[in-house]
């Protein structure tokens, strides 16, 4: 797969770095729109040496630790239970197909079963090919757009129904991110409070300005 040039945005790092510093806040960012460069996250994931460099310059931390950064944030937020399939994809519903196409590339360079280093991490990737099934072709684009809609727009005041295909797709995603155990999140969780990177904090508040000059 041919990658285009690294995107130097770094609000989904900050916000990645922001998630690793305080992971209490994820029921926070789970209700916020996704920011802009979540691709980069992707990339670190999937170990792209040139998004690998490209943040270990911008917050001087090996890409080990910004790999676990990035996984945390991607598994607890765009992989969310909750979660919509452009939302699982790192996406929106804006987003170019060619955009969906390369990041379940990259989704599946990180979790598929026969190359995911982590077997609990690897239990996520059901939801990343349900997700493409739902969004792969435009008819069932069309269609899944179509269901998004109609349960986010109740009828005289009567409750909100899902459609078939979103409902089905909110059943799998709920049924396979019940396999992901909360136990493990906890001490991700715990782990990530202990140690946390000096540098990331840095980075997180004043970016690269605060290196000496």
């Amino acid at each position: 797969m041919t990658l285009p040039p690294v995107d130097q945005n770094v609000a989904a790092l900050r916000a990645a770095v922001y998630l690793s510093a305080i992971p209490s806040s994820f029921a926070q960012l789970r209700e916020i729109p996704l920011p802009d460069g979540v691709g980069l996250l992707l990339r670190l994931v999937a170990r792209d040496d040139e998004a690998q460099q490209f943040c270990a310059a911008q917050t001087e931390k090996s890409p080990s630790e910004l790999r676990e950064v990035a996984a945390f944030y991607l598994e607890q937020i765009i992989l969310a239970p909750e979660a919509d399939s452009y939302r699982v994809l790192g996406a929106t519903r804006n987003t170019p197909a060619a955009e969906l196409r390369r990041n379940l590339s990259l989704l599946c360079r990180w979790l598929h079963p026969d190359v995911c280093e982590d077997l609990t991490r690897s239990l996520l990737f059901p939801r990343v090919t349900q997700a493409w099934n739902d969004l792969k072709t435009p008819d069932r684009r069309a269609a899944y757009d179509a269901a998004l809609a109609r349960s986010a727009a109740p009828k005289n005041g009567a409750p909100i129904e899902k459609g078939n295909g979103a409902k089905r797709s909110s059943e799998n995603r709920t049924n396979q991110g019940a396999n992901f155990s909360k136990k493990v999140q906890r001490k991700r969780m715990t782990s990530l409070r202990q140690n946390r990177p000096k540098g990331l904090w840095r980075f997180l508040v004043f970016g690269r300005s605060w290196r000496t000059r």
